[in-house]
């Protein structure tokens, strides 16, 4: 039988104005954890501060010392308090860094920030995160979030709770009895046949804003991956006539999606293979100009860059496509994601009902 390798490690983290905080790396049976020591290194050249730094070395390894002696001792009993001294940031790193796709790995990310900006960029241990720390995390994430981002991020905090209490870190999640955040339905916008037409007519700032967003509408790409097209995906065949072969950047999936002879003479002229198609400016430039273009066509929706996708799927289903068929030209994995956009035509469809004039028939009696 293999014998698993323990090691109890002293480490240094710098901390604002140059103070150094020690904690300890510890690994155990396969699973590491951190023990923040709450002993601190000063900065100062004074002898005084380097005896004071010397006997705080000395605590620290004799702490080092008598853990790794306690996880000899215990290889298979219970878990040791100590354990909830891990380090929460360093624990969420570590869940990120065991994933590969680039939009997790920054959700991830910015999970870490947002519990940054809640402890004030102080450390924090599983030890002190009570239900009362959980609650106040929640109504920080409330009052700096829109809802369903504040839920998202809550829920991944109970992923982690989750995970700690799973590897024996603490014993109960203090997520519990919390109550969670409800997901509420986002209004997706989305302009009509008329207004896009509209739209196309008047100016716009950026012209490859233009090109990229009536591109969008009709053929339902991402603005991420509009970014990274290139001449080389836009292809033509006998049998597809125009389509595009490209991976999708939010779902990493293979894609070959046919467009309209339209799209493709909006884009104009082809150019070298390796080039991108637009020529794009910088998200939040895009935004603004887009708000100007759209105020120049009399819209007052609030449309982002991301409706002309949904622009794309309502337009679909109001020609008579079928939700199927509508669900894998956008690339959704699952049809429930585009019966969103069929729930959409059907409030058009009462709404349209309801526009009808009010008529007086008089009296309308049996027979008649």
């Amino acid at each position: 039988m293999k014998t698993q390798k323990t090691s109890v490690t002293l480490r240094k983290k710098t901390l604002t104005k140059g103070k150094k905080s020690l904690y300890l790396d510890i690994y155990h049976n396969g699973e590491r954890w951190y023990e923040f020591l709450k002993l601190y290194l000063t900065k100062g050249p004074t002898p005084f501060d380097k005896s004071s730094n010397k006997e705080t070395i000395n605590l620290a390894e004799s702490l080092r010392s008598k853990r790794y002696e306690e996880l000899m001792s215990n290889k298979h009993g219970n878990i040791a308090s100590f354990r909830s001294q891990t380090l929460l940031i360093p624990f969420v790193e570590s869940i990120a860094s065991k994933h590969k796709k680039q939009n997790t790995v920054n959700t991830w990310l910015s999970t870490i920030k947002h519990i940054k900006l809640y402890a004030e960029d102080k450390p924090v241990t599983f030890a002190e995160i009570t239900p009362d720390w959980v609650q106040g995390y929640k109504e920080h994430l409330a009052s700096t979030l829109s809802h369903n981002t504040a839920l998202a991020y809550f829920e991944k905090m109970v992923t982690i709770l989750n995970k700690a209490v799973k590897d024996k870190i603490i014993q109960d999640n203090p997520a519990i009895g919390i109550e969670r955040l409800k997901k509420k339905g986002n209004h997706r916008h989305y302009l009509t046949a008329e207004e896009l037409h509209r739209l196309a007519q008047a100016e716009c700032d950026l012209p490859d804003l233009k090109k990229a967003f009536l591109f969008s509408a009709l053929t339902g790409l991402r603005l991420s991956d509009i970014e990274l097209l290139k001449w080389r995906d836009i292809n033509h065949s006998k049998e597809l006539g125009y389509y595009i072969q490209y991976s999708q950047k939010k779902t990493d999936g293979a894609e070959v999606l046919p467009i309209s002879k339209q799209a493709r003479e909006i884009i104009g002229e082809t150019k070298e293979p390796e080039s991108k198609v637009f020529a794009l400016e910088s998200r939040n430039w895009i935004g603004i100009k887009l708000k100007y273009w759209l105020l120049r066509a009399g819209i007052q929706k609030p449309i982002t860059f991301h409706s002309a996708r949904h622009t794309h799927a309502t337009l679909l289903l109001t020609s008579g496509a079928d939700i199927y068929t509508v669900s894998k030209l956008l690339g959704h994995k699952k049809v429930e994601t585009t019966q969103i956009y069929a729930k959409i035509i059907d409030k058009k469809k009462v709404d349209a009902v309801n526009m009808l004039p009010t008529i007086n028939f008089g009296e309308v009696k049996d027979g008649e």
